[in-house]
C-alpha cells in the first residue's frame, strides 16, 4: 500500500484494520478447540456427530458476529470522532466500515475451515488462501493509486469475498447433511437485525460522548438477543445458555 500509494495511506489503512480485524481474531480464538475435537470425530468416523458439531459452530459464530455488524458500521463515525477528534475524516470512516464488513465475512468461514482441516483436506483451504492473496495484491495495485486508503479497503473486501465461496465449496466437498430449522434460524437473524436498525435509528445523531457510545452499542446488541428471545427465535445453543443462567440464578440469587 505504501509503495503504490503513500505512507500516509498505509497508516490510515493500518489504523482501521487493526481494530476491524478483531472480529476475525476473536472468532479464531473462541473456536480454537474446534480442530482437535473435529479430528477426534474424524478418527471415529462419526459423520452425524461431525455435522452436528459444524452446525453448532456455525450458529455460534453467526450469533456472535451478526449482532455487531450493523452497530460497527453505523456507529463507526461517532467512534472515530470521539477517539481521533479533529483527525477523524469521512475517508477514515469509509475505510473502517469497509474493513469491518470484510473481516466479518472471513470470520464466518472459520468453523468450516477447522472441520476441513480435521479431515486432512488442507489443499482446498491453501488454494483459496492463495486466491485471496492474489486478489488483494492485484486490487491494491489497481485501486490504491486512484482511490487511496478506501481503495486498499475495497481490495481487502474483494479478497475476503472469496470466503463465502470457500464456505460453499468446502461444504460440498465434505458432503455433510444440511442442518434442520434453517428457515427458523435465519428468520430470527433477520428479525434481530431489523430490530437493531430501529434502535440505531433512534440513536442517530445523539452519540456525543463515550458514555452514550457505550449505551448505544450495548442497547443495540442486547436488542438483537432480546427480540429473538421474545419471538422464540434463539438458536439451540443460546437456549441452553439461557436455561443454564436461569438455573444458576434460581440457585444462587433467588430465595
Amino acid at each position: 500500500i505504501s509503495a503504490v500509494g503513500s505512507p500516509a495511506i498505509a497508516g490510515a489503512y493500518a489504523l482501521c484494520a487493526n481494530i476491524a480485524n478483531k472480529t476475525l481474531a476473536g472468532v479464531a480464538a473462541l473456536t480454537s478447540f474446534a480442530l482437535p475435537h473435529a479430528s477426534g470425530l474424524t478418527v471415529r468416523g462419526d459423520r452425524a456427530q461431525m455435522a452436528s458439531f459444524l452446525h453448532a459452530l456455525d450458529r455460534g459464530v453467526i450469533v456472535l458476529v451478526a449482532p455487531i455488524l450493523l452497530p460497527g458500521v453505523l456507529l463507526s463515525e461517532p467512534f472515530l470522532t470521539l477517539w481521533l477528534r479533529e483527525n477523524s475524516t469521512r475517508e477514515l470512516v469509509t475505510v473502517f466500515r469497509i474493513l469491518w464488513v470484510a473481516f466479518a465475512l472471513n470470520a464466518f468461514s472459520v468453523p468450516i475451515g477447522s472441520i476441513l482441516a480435521a479431515h486432512g483436506n488442507t489443499g482446498l483451504a491453501a488454494r483459496f488462501a492463495w486466491l485471496t492473496v492474489l486478489i488483494v495484491i492485484g486490487s491494491i495495485l489497481l485501486l490504491v493509486p486512484s482511490w487511496g486508503a478506501p481503495g486498499a479497503a475495497v481490495a481487502m473486501l474483494l479478497g475476503m469475498a472469496t470466503s463465502p465461496v470457500f464456505n460453499l465449496v468446502a461444504r460440498r466437498t465434505l458432503a455433510l447433511p444440511a442442518p434442520e430449522g434453517r428457515l427458523r434460524f435465519w428468520s430470527g437473524m433477520a428479525l434481530g437485525v431489523a430490530a437493531q436498525a430501529i434502535v440505531l435509528g433512534l440513536w442517530h445523531g445523539s452519540v456525543s460522548s463515550w458514555l452514550l457510545f457505550v449505551a448505544a452499542g450495548t442497547s443495540t446488541v442486547a436488542t438483537f438477543y432480546v427480540v429473538r428471545a421474545i419471538f422464540g427465535r434463539l438458536s439451540p445453543e443460546e437456549a441452553r445458555v439461557l436455561e443454564a443462567l436461569a438455573l444458576r440464578l434460581r440457585r444462587n440469587v433467588l430465595p
